[in-house]
């Protein structure tokens, strides 16, 4: 039908076909871009919330002086001086390593079961067990005095009151560093 109308017709059809196609185009343009802009109201709404959160983080840890100044955050000497300074504090042991310690001293023929860490400024640890003999039980003692990390050790005379099958109680004093 369209090979049925003269040349300025075709043409008015072409131009008409071709501003409906650019409108249409257009139109899916400005939709695009109203709904970018619907979606970007939320994106910034996000993204100034999480901001603000940010900087109420950084002002609580300022209060509380983990972080000195806003500097230091930026600065890279003082994050490695602050980094330095919390590594180099010193932690203190935990009651186990104590445990540990008086385990491992124990020779064959003395059986512990009883460990008992004393509050205070200085590590103590208070161990009940049991020693075949009271050679077993003085090695046993002349060994944790030997031992890194023992400062004392104190064993009541009334641990060898018998010869054989001993239940004893001794104090071991610890370094502190």
């Amino acid at each position: 039908m369209i090979n049925l109308l003269p040349q300025e017709y075709k043409h008015m059809v072409r131009t008409w076909y071709t501003l409906r196609t650019l409108t249409a185009v257009v139109g899916v343009c400005i939709v695009l871009a109203l709904l970018s802009m619907i979606l970007f109201f939320p994106t910034l709404f996000t993204i100034n919330s999480r901001y603000m959160l940010a900087q109420e983080q950084i002002a609580q840890l300022e209060k509380s002086g983990a972080v000195v100044s806003p500097v230091d955050i930026a600065s890279f000497t003082g994050r490695t001086s602050a980094l330095v300074q919390k590594l180099a504090s010193s932690v203190p042991t935990p009651p186990t390593a104590y445990v540990t310690i008086a385990r491992n001293a124990a020779p064959k023929g003395v059986q512990l079961f009883g460990f008992t860490q004393q509050p205070g400024d200085v590590p103590m640890l208070i161990v009940s067990g049991t020693a075949d003999t009271r050679e077993q039980l003085q090695g046993y003692i002349t060994t944790l005095e030997q031992t890194g990390g023992v400062k004392m050790v104190d064993s009541p005379i009334g641990n060898y009151i018998n010869s054989k099958n001993i239940e004893f109680t001794i104090s071991i004093v610890f370094t502190t560093t």
